[in-house]
């Protein structure tokens, strides 16, 4: 049909046309001011998705503040190096939106919502409607109301094929997007893969599609890696799987050529532009892993070519041009920190060769069409960063190094007063009262979520009711008890209620918002 408007068309207006259009691409993806540039939002964002002109960016930030509606995208628009919100756009669906996918043909954005996955047209989106074109139901399960904990979605590079990763489970499931688009809510199934997939990168050519998980079921992997949040114990070794696209088309099931150890807690896998790297972030222990994907289904045990230390946690990982980026989360230590970093590595050198400033706990990294614009979602900063790539100069990083020199004393102060703490068996200042606090909002069925942060909320407003069924059943709070701190500066309390014992954990930011809030045990 295309093809058959522009054969009625005069050849100079046809030329007009596409030169207007590329007018507007360039204007929209001019470079912002400043080398780092940030745009407050209404909200924590997680997942970000530009248009292919760059002209719009879609950022899903799970469950709206002032729950009027689960979730909320918003939409900002760029032109001639400015970036604006333009509208917070509610979400029709139970759950929040949280990782998002765009078509190629860029009509249709995918985003999971904990429960399955969505979706929504794109201009009506960027017009303020976020009711959903079509939507599928994980339907697993005796319990109808459990969570999948579909977290982010990938869809291949024809439109045939939508993944999404399934948190709460061990698997991938597969929707024809032709049909779900056209109505169809049925998966056409399941690929197995580790416990808590949370990602998944299609190979350039889409011929596989690599999840990671960040543990392994037992018995896959060998070693076994410390428990995340400081308490003991151990866990199976994450693990990096490869998926037979067209296999996964018509058997799912059997879509697995190769299963591969990825390290301890691996959140995050992106592909070089080749596709004969993969990059694994490794958050418990401060890694990018660097694996050879033509060696990882023939000769798995030398397909990881190094490992490069970079930031506390990371999370994002992003190929673009000449360097790797990695966003420095600090997720499992976030005490004391204002802001955070983006580790710029050099994939042939395997080393850091300069850092760039982000706020607190950025996510997912995502680079525009163009290549030019790193995108930065700060979840706990509720923000959304813009980094101008051409800018990531020699002279520039040598700048950001003095900054990062100080900072990196700064904790290693805060460091050295936490390990007098835990010596002193005393809790951070306000952690008490502010766990306190939290607790009998809960109790109250009227939670307090401005006394956490961005991220922490939004899993607690999920859970929520849960919580304060449980808080009434325990009946009064009788005491707070501080038991011990550790070295990821979470304090650790004894709660007794009328009808029982518990312990709580939490861990408060430098505003005093809890980073990390939960209940550890029932006696």
């Amino acid at each position: 049909m295309r093809a058959q408007i522009h054969a009625k068309l005069p050849a100079f207006l046809i030329v007009f046309l596409m030169a207007t259009v590329s007018a507007r691409a360039q204007s929209c993806n001019a470079p912002t001011k400043d080398v780092v540039t940030t745009i407050n939002l209404p909200g924590a964002p997680f997942s970000i998705i530009p248009t292919q002109d760059g002209c719009t960016i879609f950022v899903s930030m799970g469950l709206a503040q002032d729950q009027t509606a689960p979730g909320h995208i918003a939409v900002l628009r760029r032109t001639a190096g400015n970036v604006m919100l333009v509208r917070d756009v509610p979400i029709s669906t139970q759950y929040g939106v949280v990782g998002m996918a765009l078509s190629h043909d860029g009509k249709v954005l995918a985003a999971a919502n904990l429960k399955g996955v969505l979706l929504l047209d794109v201009d009506r989106l960027a017009a303020g409607d976020g009711k959903p074109i079509a939507q599928a139901r994980d339907k697993r399960g005796a319990n109808p109301q459990a969570l999948a904990g579909s977290i982010s979605v990938a869809i291949s590079p024809d439109d045939k094929l939508l993944f999404v990763s399934d948190e709460s489970s061990t698997t991938l499931t597969e929707y024809d997007l032709a049909k779900l688009r056209a109505g169809s809510s049925d998966a056409i199934g399941q690929t197995t893969v580790g416990k808590y997939p949370v990602d998944a990168a299609f190979s350039p050519d889409g011929r596989k599609l690599y999840s990671i998980s960040e543990e392994a079921q037992p018995g896959i992997t060998r070693e076994t890696c410390p428990d995340q949040n400081g308490f003991g114990g151990s866990t199976p070794q994450g693990l990096l799987t490869i998926v037979d696209v067209s296999r996964a088309a018509t058997d799912p099931a059997g879509a697995v050529p190769a299963k591969v150890p990825a390290g301890c807690a691996p959140v995050r896998v992106a592909l070089s532009k080749d596709g004969t790297r993969a990059f694994v972030t490794d958050r418990s222990v401060d890694t990018l892993l660097v694996f050879d994907t033509a060696k990882l289904e023939t000769d798995s045990d030398h397909a990881l070519l190094g490992r490069v230390i970079v930031g506390k946690a990371p999370v994002g990982v992003v190929a673009v041009g000449q360097y790797v980026v990695v966003s420095d989360s600090n997720r499992l230590k976030p005490a004391g920190r204002k802001h955070e970093w983006l580790s710029v590595v050099d994939p042939i050198s395997l080393k850091v060769i300069g850092n760039a400033p982000a706020g607190l706990f950025p996510r997912t990294l995502v680079v525009t069409a163009d290549d030019k614009t790193l995108l930065v979602p700060n979840s706990n900063s509720n923000s959304l960063e813009l980094v101008d790539l051409a800018r990531l100069t020699p002279a520039y990083f040598a700048q950001q190094k003095a900054i990062k020199d100080a900072d990196d004393a700064e904790q290693a102060r805060f460091q050295a007063a936490l390990e007098e703490r835990i010596k002193d068996r005393q809790p951070a200042p306000g952690s008490e009262a502010a766990l306190r606090h939290i607790i009998e909002s809960l109790a109250r069925g009227a939670p307090d979520y401005a006394a956490l942060a961005s991220d922490r909320a939004n899993t607690l407003r999920i859970s929520s009711a849960g919580f304060s069924a449980r808080l009434q059943k325990f009946g009064a709070l009788q005491s707070i008890v501080f038991k011990s701190a550790n070295r990821n500066a979470v304090d650790t309390f004894a709660v007794t209620f009328e009808h029982a014992q518990t312990d709580w954990s939490i861990c408060l930011s430098p505003d005093g918002k809890a980073v990390i809030f939960g209940l550890d045990a029932v006696k």
